[in-house]
């Protein structure tokens, strides 16, 4: 049995977004045969993030978790001090607050490797610290290494990098594509952003693979469609940087004028921030149709979406890059799984467009208002009718996002870093 040691920052009980992708990851690969390491944070640094312990109690046991130390929860908070402390260590060049973690793998890590001999190294960002956390590791043992972008970072389109900082973001991602032996990219899109300004190649060693779902975490879920009297959207996860529900609610405001359909439709925004926007639904004249709900646990959040009519992307506008939008949430893919019709509210060229235009569900620009407002008054007329429903087609499509099926690409790239390997 081959050893791997999974590098990670990200790892339950946060509920952020990255540590339930890395502990799907972890459990279809302790099924293809591997013995893993986990190596992340200690429980405290999720004190700010949400936590659900819960998520634990998915790991498969023969899967050993080692947790450092780290320090960035004491500047994450939102207190004006921390504020200051962040703005000045970014002005220095600190690439990250999640680095604050580094000390820990720096004197850990070379214990670690004595160990384990382990025969392989598996970083997964975001965020980039652990990718940074594997570049260390790759120098110290000389293992084949295969770093994981979730997102970009230099390239990063919400994200802006100025002086020391972007100079330090720089050389450190390019250390990273010149030093991993693969790199994974989540769409081809992130790959040609991230790659295309390094050397050919270098280029040859990306590959790209989804996110995936897992129906093994999902719990017991009625998908049944429920009898009620209102055609129910649900969105699940955060808002930030663009990434907002506002065209969304301007749109519901728009589309109950309509009296025909005023009292057949509802709203859920389920997340971390999704009660900043009360006031909005207040002044639109929403209360009675929509609400903003906290986070809730991952298997919660599962029966959330699955007691729904329609699921909800948002994604932000995009003005760089030519429009085209690089990301797939991750939210998206566990969306297949209920196989539920979804509503894109995406850049017109990208990674979530081109997936949900596969399923023949609607896009539409974030900024377009009347035409969310036109295809929400469309969606409650087929609801009403009885006919809203994904195509029969797409069953193929959602079955290729299987975490088995992802999964068993990046197990090819991670027994045989050397090798071509087919991407997704």
């Amino acid at each position: 049995m081959r050893k791997l040691l999974f590098i990670s920052h990200a790892f339950p009980p946060s509920l952020l977004p990255e540590s339930v992708l890395v502990l799907k990851t972890v459990r279809a690969l302790e099924k293809c045969g591997w013995d893993i390491t986990v190596l992340t944070t200690a429980y405290q640094e999720h004190a700010s993030n949400y936590a659900d312990a819960d998520l634990i109690k998915f790991l498969p046991q023969r899967v050993q978790v080692i947790r450092l130390r780290s320090w960035e929860g004491t500047f994450k908070n939102r207190s004006i001090m921390a504020k200051i402390i962040r703005r000045a260590l970014f002005s220095l060049g600190l690439p990250e607050i999640d680095m604050m973690w580094l000390p820990s793998v720096l004197f850990s890590i070379k214990s670690i490797l004595a160990k384990g001999q382990y025969d392989v190294i598996h970083s997964w960002a975001s965020p980039h610290t652990s990718n940074i956390a594997g570049l260390i590791t790759k120098r110290m043992s000389r293992l084949p290494w295969v770093a994981h972008f979730s997102d970009p970072w230099v390239d990063n389109p919400y994200n802006a990098y100025f002086g020391i900082q972007y100079q330090t973001i720089s050389i450190l991602e390019k250390a990273i594509a010149c030093k991993a032996d693969a790199i994974v990219f989540i769409t081809k899109q992130t790959a040609e952003l991230v790659m295309d300004k390094y050397k050919p190649e270098w280029g040859k060693k990306a590959h790209v693979i989804p996110h995936g779902y897992d129906t093994g975490m999902s719990g017991d879920i009625t998908l049944n469609k429920p009898e009620r009297k209102r055609m129910r959207l649900v969105y699940v996860g955060s808002f930030y940087q663009g990434r907002t529900p506002e065209t969304l609610l301007r749109a519901m405001h728009v589309a109950i004028q309509d009296a025909a359909i005023a009292d057949k439709v509802e709203l859920a925004l389920v997340g971390p921030n999704a009660r900043d926007y009360a006031g909005l639904v207040s002044e639109l004249g929403l209360d009675d149709i929509v609400i903003c709900s906290d986070p809730v646990p991952f298997k919660e959040s599962i029966r959330t979406m699955a007691d729904s009519d329609v699921l909800l992307i948002i994604d932000a506008p995009v003005t760089v890059n030519r429009g085209i939008n690089v990301f797939l949430p991750s939210k998206l893919v566990d969306y297949l799984m209920l196989g539920k019709p979804i509503l894109g509210i995406t850049p017109l060229q990208g990674a979530s467009a081109d997936l949900l235009r596969s399923l023949y569900c609607p896009v539409v620009a974030p900024t377009d208002i009347p035409q969310v407002a036109k295809v929400i008054i469309e969606m409650v007329q087929a609801w009403s009718r009885g006919t809203l429903s994904l195509a029969d087609d797409s069953i193929q499509i959602i079955k290729e996002y299987d975490i088995q099926r992802t999964t068993a690409i990046l197990d090819k790239l991670l027994n045989n870093t050397k090798l071509p390997v087919k991407s997704f």
